[in-house]
């Protein structure tokens, strides 16, 4: 049971392995602009998403997101 499982993840790994070495291992990762664009946004959005009860911010946010989304696709879709 073991082996198989091995054997099934073994395809895979060499692929992730080969993507890996491709874009830089951990040499691109450190030196990576959007590795350091994220953890800026992490420190800025801190105090934001630290909160107990943050998700109640993103219940309000989310209708509103999603109307101006479909109105710009009803916009989008009726010019021709």
């Amino acid at each position: 049971m073991l082996e198989a499982i091995k054997r099934a993840y073994s395809g895979p790994k060499k692929l992730i392995g080969r993507y890996w070495e491709t874009y830089g291992g951990w040499g691109g990762f450190v030196v990576s602009p959007y590795l350091h664009a994220s953890l800026f946004f992490l420190l800025v959005t801190l105090a934001t998403w630290s909160e107990e009860k943050w998700w109640e911010q993103v219940w309000t946010i989310v209708p509103s997101l999603l109307g101006f989304s479909l109105g710009a696709l009803a916009i989008f879709s009726a010019w021709k």
